[in-house]
């Protein structure tokens, strides 16, 4: 579990950094979906897929108006039945203690797109059950 809240946060680091980058040569009225579409944004969620790529999980990330969704999918094996109270746990405990580092992202994301009210959404997903979630705004 640890290093998927590691993984979880390099990620989220990463796709910030590319997000600051692009906005910085584009239109900063734009919402984050729009910059989203750019190839470059496209390119780093390609490479968050390629990062967990036989991890047992796979990632999706999107936009949605202001909203950075990133939605971890454990593959059916990943682990057994028996521990999913187990994993829930753990997956809470890491959303809350990297909350800080996702309210940072949504401050960000605020900031370079020159909006207001962005969110991070962390999601982890198993046999189509949301295991734990959490949602994210600036401080």
């Amino acid at each position: 579990m640890k290093k998927t809240t590691l993984k979880t946060i390099a990620i989220a680091l990463v796709m910030t950094l590319m997000l600051a980058m692009t906005a910085c040569g584009g239109n900063k009225d734009a919402a984050l979906e729009k910059y989203f579409q750019t190839d470059e944004m496209q390119e780093m969620v390609q490479e968050a897929k390629d990062s967990v790529e036989g991890s047992g999980m796979s990632i999706e990330i999107l936009a949605e108006g202001n909203t950075l969704i990133y939605e971890y999918t454990f593959e059916e094996d990943s682990f057994d039945d028996s521990m999913l109270d187990a994993v829930k746990e753990q997956l809470v405990s890491g959303l809350e203690s990297t909350a800080s580092t996702f309210e940072g992202i949504a401050s960000d994301l605020n900031d370079e797109l020159k909006v207001e009210n962005s969110t991070v959404v962390v999601r982890y997903l198993y046999n189509g059950e949301t295991l734990a979630e959490s949602e994210y705004t600036a401080d």
